[in-house]
């Protein structure tokens, strides 16, 4: 990110002819390119990738079958094609985010639909605890009980089903 190419292409916005720079680098100030872009001879043409908040990246292009003249309007078409490259990788991402969002909102609704079942299982379950000592001898009490343990189970085993479902 502090390399030169990065800060010549965020700055100046060009487009870089690579064969325009290794015969006459003058024209490109002070820009020293890395060792591999010097090394790679079939490289011709390093594009930046342009959003309204900066650099988003760079492209690089290989030579064209000759005759290829690079003219101004190629590079006008070249930043335009690099502007919209750079919209189309920021809608990616901002498409990513948002469909990772929708899961964990997913995700927190099914949490919290867990919990208030889970909450209501273990409520039901707590006051027969606390009830039975002194109602243990009351057949009624005994029924309910066993009822209340039954419901209980039942949300609790369907919940289960339900996570078992959702697995992937």
């Amino acid at each position: 990110a502090e390399s030169d190419l990065i800060a010549f292409l965020a700055q100046r916005q060009w487009v870089i002819d690579l064969q325009e720079y290794r015969s006459k680098p003058d024209r490109y100030g002070d820009l020293q390119l890395p060792l591999w872009m010097n090394t790679v001879r079939e490289l011709r043409i390093a594009m930046p990738l342009l959003q309204p908040q900066g650099l988003a990246g760079f492209m690089l292009l290989y030579d064209p079958p000759p005759p290829f003249e690079l003219t101004y309007e190629d590079r006008d078409l070249l930043n335009t094609v690099g502007r919209h490259i750079a919209m189309q990788l920021a809608q990616h991402e901002t498409d990513r985010k948002l469909a990772e969002s929708r899961q964990f909102e997913a995700y927190n609704r099914l949490t919290a639909f867990m919990m208030h079942d889970l909450k209501n299982s273990v409520a039901q379950l707590r006051l027969v605890v606390e009830n039975a000592a002194r109602h243990k001898h009351n057949p009624e009490f005994v029924d309910d009980a066993i009822s209340t343990i039954a419901n209980a189970t039942d949300r609790i085993t369907r919940l289960i089903e339900q996570l078992r479902g959702k697995e992937l």
